[in-house]
């Protein structure tokens, strides 16, 4: 896949597909200063989208200012499911459409 742009939030991430050696001991990373998201470039494609998914959960509650929390109550959980839904499923369209090119 290519690198792409997502809007996340009130921010522009790009999302970089890179060597292992760069992200080592990781499939992904989500860096909050620069935006941007980084994704291992030989998984499985079922895989990436996963852990593009997670880190994309990561950037989001870094725009909720909970970048540093690391408890979340059940009702947490429910409440950022419950906003974010629909922004998580828009950007996971664009994610398919990307990997479509």
């Amino acid at each position: 896949m290519k690198d792409f742009k997502v809007r996340i939030g009130n921010y522009t991430w790009t999302v970089k597909f890179v060597n292992q050696k760069d992200i080592p001991g990781n499939n992904g990373e989500a860096h909050y200063l620069t935006q941007t998201i980084y994704l291992r470039n030989d998984m499985p494609p079922l895989a990436t989208r996963n852990v593009f998914i997670h880190e994309v959960v990561h950037a989001l509650l870094g725009t909720q200012g909970r970048i540093f929390q690391k408890r979340y109550t059940e009702e947490d959980i429910c409440e950022f499911i419950a906003w974010r839904f629909n922004e998580i499923q828009d950007i996971i369209e664009m994610y398919e459409r990307n990997e479509k090119q």
